[in-house]
């Protein structure tokens, strides 16, 4: 039996209009209702209905693209949700407000944005497991496509072979999603930095790279959660709950702050540590470079133009198909590695070198872990 879910339409400008289709009559909808032995609704009728016909096309997840002009229309469960999060309209003084919901089929998963009333009607009847027909319009926000839902219902009469599991593959996680649990060991580990919020009060952040066998993410701690760094080191393996994920400049961050946690575990777990053919690299690239280190030079300390002091450490690291300079920046220079460590470095910018040499460089970004010592 499938059940009406607040049907009110989105306020969202962004959104393109829908294309004109013909109009379900009320003779439609009440024959429609009729086949249904008088279990459903008018909205749910309606929406049948154009199911049927229009062209309107169902499609998996794996098949809903971020270019599509039209609507699309799916079946999928709700995998997570997470909380609304209040925004500012440009030029308008009424702040604006997105739900976003993980939803998956047995092909994917996909982020399903819910916005402004609508997203504070569905939270009420929204819960993790049921099945819902959506419709929308997908689009491609940063790399990754999400749909903007206009129209859903809950359907109690599909099943969908997807199981919810309390733990995630870092490789499954999308943006938005919340009450995240991932296991992963950890690659490297930066130090804690405190900064002045805008209410004048102190924060704490710190991060932590971690990996399993599907991927690797940047783990972004805050406050208090910033302690557990004092216990945990490279190679270990940690427990991650109720994580949070943010984009930041198109690549996704695992966030935890006071409604989590982080422990280590005993053990190891499987991980990744892909990485590119420094041979294959061309400038403007953002790599992952794993080899062994042939030269190291000491660390050098210069004046930046702002009068504030920088440091920077030059290294050669080779792997299978070449060699490449890096240069490792500010606390990236601050790392105990030599000749003869092998080392993953992870989000390398690739740039133009002396004599049209290529040159790595590392950034914010960047996390070195050792892989193994030299003897």
């Amino acid at each position: 039996m499938m059940s009406n879910l607040k049907m009110e339409d989105l306020d969202n400008q962004e959104l393109d209009e829908p294309e004109e289709v013909q109009e379900v009559s009320k003779g439609e909808v009440q024959e429609k209702i009729k086949q249904m032995g008088g279990l459903i609704d008018d909205d749910v009728a309606e929406m049948l209905v154009e199911y049927e016909r229009n062209g309107k096309v169902q499609y998996t997840i794996n098949e809903v693209k971020g270019n599509f002009d039209a609507e699309v229309r799916f079946i999928a469960k709700v995998i997570s949700m997470g909380e609304i999060h209040e925004f500012d309209r440009e030029g308008e003084e009424e702040k604006g407000n997105v739900l976003n919901v993980e939803l998956a089929d047995e092909t994917g998963r996909i982020k399903a944005a819910f916005w402004n009333e609508y997203a504070k009607a569905i939270q009420e009847d929204l819960i993790v497991g049921q099945v819902l027909r959506v419709q929308g319009f997908a689009r491609e926000r940063e790399g990754e496509v999400e749909v903007s839902v206009n129209r859903c219902m809950i359907d109690e009469d599909t099943e969908i072979g997807v199981k919810i599991t309390e733990e995630c593959k870092i490789g499954d996680l999308i943006s938005g999603a919340s009450n995240v649990k991932v296991v992963g060991r950890v690659l490297s580990v930066e130090s804690e930095r405190t900064f002045s919020r805008s209410d004048g009060s102190e924060g704490k952040v710190a991060s932590v790279n971690i990996s399993d066998e599907t991927g690797r993410i940047r783990l972004v701690l805050w406050d208090k959660q910033t302690q557990v760094i004092e216990s945990i080191f490279q190679g270990k393996s940690i427990e991650v709950t109720k994580g949070y994920i943010r984009k930041r400049e198109s690549q996704l961050e695992l966030h935890v702050g006071k409604g989590g946690s982080v422990r280590a575990l005993e053990g190891d777990i499987e991980f990744s540590v892909k990485s590119d053919q420094i041979s294959a690299l061309e400038i403007g690239d953002v790599a992952d470079i794993q080899g062994v280190i042939t030269v190291a030079d000491p660390k050098r300390v210069f004046d930046r133009k702002d009068g504030t002091k920088g440091q920077v450490r030059n290294i050669r690291i080779q792997d299978e198909t070449g060699e490449i300079r890096m240069a490792l920046w500010d606390e990236k220079a601050e790392i105990e590695i030599g000749p003869g460590d092998r080392i993953l470095c992870t989000d390398i910018l690739v740039k133009e070198g002396w004599q049209e040499d290529l040159e790595a460089s590392t950034n914010w970004k960047t996390s070195i872990s050792v892989l193994t010592r030299s003897e």
